[in-house]
């Protein structure tokens, strides 16, 4: 009997013991992880994926033809432990037949409960007040000292109405009484090369929220 080949899989990263685990019982999979919690070196990373059947990857790992070449033509199956895509060359990746996994809305609702909590930080000054505690500013309570503004009864704008932007619009109902809200619909091809046209439909937000992918567009609406 011939021996069984084994699959090689080449992991970028620590991930969470779930999936080592997951990945260990499979039978025909020989795994190979990059031990560190920071990102591989480019160089470790083409070593690593040269002959690789499945590669496990991070945002920060970007996979374009050259490291498609490196890994040669027993690569089927790229997985990225991310919801974005940006930093794989799909269409390449495609006309090699390579199949592709990765975790959409997984952190929908974890995004717009940091956004939101970012949006009471900066309006109640909260990095300001900690240093002051830290630094030895705080003496006594001052009736006007660090107010900052609350979000009850203000109207939130929300740029970009993806995935993200109505897990907004929950979080705001539930902490401060049902403010009123404004949102753009969500950001499509036509839309992304003009952001500056969702601005003004938010002219009436108290505050605002911007969800869309790429720094590109970010830096051209802020």
């Amino acid at each position: 009997m011939r021996p069984v080949r084994l699959m090689k899989v080449f992991v970028t990263r620590r991930i969470p013991p779930e999936g080592r685990a997951a990945l260990a019982q499979a039978p025909d999979c020989e795994v190979e992880q990059w031990d560190s919690d920071e990102p591989i070196p480019n160089k470790e990373l083409e070593r690593g994926v040269a002959g690789a059947h499945g590669l496990l990857c991070l945002l920060s790992e970007r996979v374009d033809k050259k490291l498609l070449d490196t890994a040669g033509p027993n690569l089927k199956v790229i997985s990225t432990l991310s919801v974005g895509v940006d930093h794989l060359a799909l269409d390449e990746i495609k006309k090699r037949g390579i199949r592709v996994g990765y975790t959409p809305d997984v952190l929908t609702d974890a995004t717009a409960e940091l956004a939101v909590s970012l949006l009471l930080t900066t309006c109640r000054r909260l990095p300001e007040a900690i240093e002051e505690v830290k630094n030895g500013g705080w003496t006594s309570w001052k009736p006007l000292w660090l107010c900052g503004y609350g979000l009850t009864g203000s109207t939130v704008g929300i740029i970009g109405l993806g995935r993200i932007g109505p897990g907004d619009s929950q979080c705001p109902r539930m902490l401060s009484g049902a403010p009123g809200l404004i949102w753009t619909h969500r950001v499509g091809a036509k839309e992304k090369s003009d952001l500056y046209g969702f601005c003004p439909g938010t002219t009436g937000a108290d505050r605002c929220v911007c969800h869309f992918c790429g720094w590109k567009h970010l830096s051209k609406s802020v």
